[in-house]
């Protein structure tokens, strides 16, 4: 099969949250999409012609309710779902898809499994590494980047990164992807990419808290690169450099999503902070905030290092409602003499 992108492979996207609909917009400015949706509201609204989630569609988009049509005449699978969702997912389409399926998902998350064989421990997979463990997919990436759906939907400039081992997922990806207002660029260090995107989720609860706690600019900076050490650390103890956390995937996401309201691991921080409940938090959020699963997955798997300290006070703030003035400690107090703590 070509490289390139043709027009009879077909593009599905899966979940039409705010990023799905995002990128579908952004593929549908080059080609059709068929974008798939188990709501019936979503039906309604779309045969009735009505904004999804107050977003208007491209007229190349169409909607597909049967997921077993959608794998059979779409080549290219874009899932953009919360991780929860993918144990489900596939198993509908582990029978239908094959080899010849391209899958450049969107999610910045963990999924949980008691046992993973692919490491010495049990930790948990990152997408890429569920589909390869059961599916018959192997031409697997991820698009990530500093990528906030409301700054898509509005038409701004911005960038991502296609994550993946094969050279023609990452052209296919720029192929689809990239235009005057969307640039791509392409990475084979696919875990790097995966997790630089799925830890900062974390961080960046941290960094709502010191904007709630009105700690100044100075403050969330000093914090920021704290926090980029102690990703870099968990990745580099699961076998990944430190390169790719310092690109667009990484540093760029971290910047884009410690700073705005925008992105809803901050605001969970932010509401911490002014003393809201994690309760009433995650039950107000219409969509899924991958930050609190990823930290309970990290505090479980790391919490007998010292190498985490942010992780470590902000499970305790987040899950044993001890006081948010706490993160000041991590970063005011840390220890080492070295400003940078790992090498490229």
């Amino acid at each position: 099969m070509s490289t390139m992108y043709n027009r009879d492979m077909g593009i599905g996207v899966i979940g039409a949250g705010k990023f799905g609909l995002a990128l579908c917009n952004l593929l549908a400015e080059k080609n059709p999409v068929k974008l798939y949706s188990r709501r019936q509201e979503d039906t309604a609204n779309f045969a009735a012609n009505r904004p999804l989630r107050d977003v208007v569609l491209h007229n190349n988009v169409s909607l597909e309710t049967d997921l077993e049509n959608l794998c059979k005449t779409c080549e290219v699978l874009i899932p953009a779902i919360p991780s929860d969702n993918y144990p489900e997912l596939v198993q509908a389409i582990q029978n239908i898809i094959n080899p010849g399926h391209f899958v450049i998902h969107a999610t910045k998350g963990f999924i949980q499994s008691n046992a993973n064989p692919d490491t010495k421990s049990h930790r948990p997979f990152t997408v890429s590494e569920y589909f390869e463990q059961f599916t018959t997919i192997r031409r697997i990436g991820m698009i990530a980047g500093p990528n906030l759906s409301h700054e898509i939907h509005q038409g701004l400039p911005a960038g991502a990164v296609i994550g993946s081992r094969f050279n023609e997922v990452i052209t296919i990806g720029k192929d689809l992807f990239s235009s005057d207002r969307f640039q791509i660029f392409g990475s084979n260090d696919l875990l790097a990419i995966e997790l630089a995107g799925i830890l900062k989720n974390y961080i960046a609860i941290g960094a709502g808290i010191t904007e709630g706690l009105e700690l100044g600019s100075n403050a969330r900076s000093l914090y920021i690169t704290r926090a980029l050490a102690e990703i870099i650390y968990i990745a580099n103890r699961l076998g990944v450099s430190s390169t790719s956390f310092l690109g667009l995937a990484g540093v760029g996401d971290l910047m884009t999503t410690c700073q705005s309201p925008l992105s809803r691991n901050f605001t969970v921080g932010y509401r911490i902070a002014k003393g809201e409940s994690i309760e009433s938090i995650v039950n107000d959020s219409i969509e899924t905030i991958e930050g609190l699963k990823t930290l309970k997955l990290i505090h479980s798997e790391w919490r007998y290092t010292s190498r985490i300290p942010i992780a470590q006070v902000l499970h305790e703030i987040l899950f044993d409602q001890k006081d948010p003035k706490g993160l000041i400690n991590v970063f005011m107090k840390a220890t080492g003499e070295n400003d940078v703590e790992f090498a490229l």
